[in-house]
């Protein structure tokens, strides 16, 4: 799996991203391997699978376990 290097949590160790699932979020630990700067992506090895929906930049800072609905609006 690829992502946008702003949806992984880089600044501490492990790096992590914030998840939506089940109408929460939720923190996963994830496995890094190949970082493209010029693209500002990064490949995720292991934590999530594809189709998982990712949370980036600022909304990161929502504390694990938030309500959150990421449809469509209604």
């Amino acid at each position: 799996l690829v992502v946008p290097l702003n949806a992984v949590n880089i600044t501490q160790q492990p790096p992590w991203v914030l998840r939506a699932a089940g109408g929460k979020t939720e923190k996963v630990t994830v496995t890094l391997g190949l970082r493209d700067g010029r693209t500002e992506r990064v490949q995720i090895l292991s934590g999530v699978n594809e189709g998982d929906v990712l949370l980036r930049g600022a909304a990161q800072g929502i504390t694990p376990g938030t309500p959150v609905n990421v449809g469509p609006p209604q």
